[in-house]
């Protein structure tokens, strides 16, 4: 099963965002990072929210994931 919180970490990283930063009024810098860890859940409306923070497209996360190449996402 793909651990799209370990994705999302790799993503947030290469932004140079904080956790506090990526969280910010959506999750806890806590949550978050159990998140990323893969020790929890996030739901759908949250998860969205912390793609647009990022500028990142589900498309962008979900190629990631799943070690496809996807040009231009």
């Amino acid at each position: 099963m793909t651990n799209y919180g370990e994705v999302l970490h790799e993503l947030r990283v290469g932004k140079q965002m904080t956790l506090a930063k990526t969280a910010g009024d959506i999750v806890s810098a806590s949550f978050l990072a159990r998140f990323e860890k893969g020790e929890t859940n996030i739901s759908l409306e949250h998860f969205t929210r912390i793609l647009q923070r990022l500028n990142v497209t589900p498309l962008r996360i979900f190629c990631a994931s799943q070690q496809f190449f996807c040009a231009s996402v």
